[in-house]
């Protein structure tokens, strides 16, 4: 079945998904190289001149992103800062905070400056084991903390009249739409918006319930929905191995729907781990979705 999609469709990528870059104008042509609106950017991550430390956001590199990126017309929906709430740095922190927060908190203050307006993180979780995440992340110890977190970095984000953004993972402290929405909800946080990635909610074992997954987002992240990111997976019996949108076996057809029939189909749809040819089919594929 095909969808109404509106003329406002938004079809983006991680910048870095694209390569590393000398300058914000090598990018800018690369994004419309592949024809595509906008960017998740994480500069370190996509600029050969940055690299992960509080003071990453100097004020030339933030020029040179308005100027080349956002001034020719290729939006920044999400600046990626992403760190991890309840690492070793974050429990036990100086008084600015562990790295990863102090990044965040930059981040938020220099995003107006660059014509971004989100900042995007997971918070992830305790981890019992290196890779292996623990069970006290579906605790009420784990939401208490996270709600803590919220609220120093609602504060910053007021302040810079910026917006925070979360994205849930299944074995995350956020590990379920409902996680998610807890968390704005407990910590009050107004600046707090979602990030939905439908396939972090996804594993072996429930993927094929992915149709309920979609309807508990909509109806949880509701007008706070602010971005989704596109990929997909083909199961297997080790697990969800991903392959780019279009290739696998995720609903995106259902997952349109609920968009328009909801009137979120214009929010912005960021290509996550997909490269090289798969960026222009994965992205005729969602735009294929639209029409009468």
């Amino acid at each position: 079945m095909r969808w109404p999609w509106t003329e406002s469709l938004n079809i983006g990528i991680r910048a870095h998904d694209l390569g590393r870059f000398h300058s914000a104008a090598g990018l800018a042509a690369s994004v419309r190289a592949a024809g595509l609106d906008s960017i998740q950017l994480v500069a370190w991550k996509c600029f050969e001149s940055a690299s992960r430390r509080p003071d990453v956001w100097t004020a030339d590199l933030v020029e040179d992103i308005r100027l080349n990126l956002v001034d020719a017309g290729i939006g920044i929906p999400l600046v990626g800062a992403y760190f991890n709430w309840f690492s070793r740095d974050e429990l036990r922190p100086a008084e600015s905070g562990g790295t990863g927060r102090r990044i965040f908190l930059q981040s938020l203050a220099a995003a107006r400056s660059m014509g971004a307006s989100h900042v995007g993180t997971e918070l992830e979780g305790y981890m019992a084991l290196p890779l292996w995440s623990s069970r006290r992340n579906r605790s009420s110890e784990a939401m208490e903390h996270a709600v803590l977190v919220a609220k120093e970095l609602q504060a910053a984000a007021r302040e810079a009249d910026a917006w925070i953004a979360v994205e849930g993972v299944w074995w995350h402290v956020l590990h379920s739409p409902e996680r998610v929405r807890e968390l704005k909800d407990r910590s009050g946080a107004d600046r707090l918006r979602f990030i939905l990635d439908p396939v972090n909610f996804l594993n072996a074992r429930n993927w094929r319930k992915q149709r309920e997954m979609i309807d508990r987002a909509m109806d949880h992240y509701g007008d706070d929905l602010m971005l989704i990111h596109c990929r997909d997976f083909r199961p297997t019996r080790f697990g969800l191995i991903p392959v780019p949108p279009g290739k696998g076996r995720f609903d995106y057809p259902y997952l349109a729907g609920r968009l328009n029939e909801t009137g979120r189909d214009g929010i912005p749809m960021i290509l996550e781990g997909v490269t090289g040819r798969d960026i222009a089919s994965s992205a005729a594929y969602l735009r294929s979705l639209g029409g009468s």
